[in-house]
């Protein structure tokens, strides 16, 4: 079986995994398992499953998703669980993160990934470190076709008008909080956009993914998710 393993900062980075590896493998037999770390300075930090595997009952593919609760955690926390995942079978994990707030502009989000790969272990396993510049959020607000699923009225004429710029066309990643531009859009249709569960599965839920992994000819970060999650699901050597 092969396996890949997420490692992401928080809950938007949590659901977005579980639901672009849902659709990209729909019916191509992927297991989906979710754990969440704790613990840290005062007592011994541990994973904890919080959802029994989902997906395929008998899975070719599987995907473990674990939810570190903190950008600064998600190295931290593959590095600790490298080997065991080494002895498990898995050979490629991603971490999933924020540039934003450890990288305050664009211009340091270069530094960011040089200290996010110092003293990473590579092999038997490949690590890679997906950022969302400046935040993930940027992806959704790229998949512009989603606003109108939202709310009819969220048109992306009127969106480039009252925000300045056009999410079908401009680089979303010179956003320095792309958080609070989609809450800035939605609310223009009288909604808004917040870091609470249900609000990020009603974007999730009105994202085409399709158009998402189009979008990673526009993030570079993205593209290469997307490559790790096709290697995954890519049919074996001679069948």
């Amino acid at each position: 079986m092969r396996r890949l393993a997420i490692f992401v900062e928080g809950l938007t980075e949590e659901l977005f995994a579980e639901r672009f590896l849902t659709e990209v493998a729909r019916g191509r037999g992927l297991g989906i398992e979710k754990h969440r770390a704790s613990g840290g300075k005062l007592i011994p930090r541990r994973l904890t499953r919080i959802t029994s595997p989902s997906g395929s009952p008998n899975p070719e593919f599987y995907g473990l998703i674990i939810n570190s609760g903190s950008d600064r955690r998600v190295k931290s926390d593959i590095m600790e669980n490298y080997a065991s995942l080494v002895a498990k079978g898995y050979r490629t994990i991603v971490g999933m993160r924020d540039a934003y707030p450890e990288a305050k502009s664009l211009a340091e989000v270069s530094k960011l990934r040089k200290g996010l790969l110092y003293k990473i272990k590579t092999d038997p396993c490949d690590v890679t470190f997906v950022l969302g510049v400046m935040e993930i959020e940027a992806w959704s607000i790229s998949e512009h076709t989603h606003f109108t699923r939202i709310r009819n009225k969220l048109i992306n004429g009127r969106i480039k008008t009252v925000m300045g710029f056009d999410p079908s066309k401009d680089d979303i990643q010179t956003r320095l909080c792309p958080t609070n531009d989609l809450n800035a859009m939605y609310r223009l249709a009288r909604i808004g956009y917040t870091k609470e569960e249900a609000s990020i599965r009603r974007t999730l839920n009105a994202l085409d993914f399709a158009e998402v992994v189009e979008l990673g000819s526009r993030f570079e970060d993205l593209r290469l998710f997307i490559e790790k999650v096709e290697k995954l699901l890519a049919p074996a050597a001679g069948t």
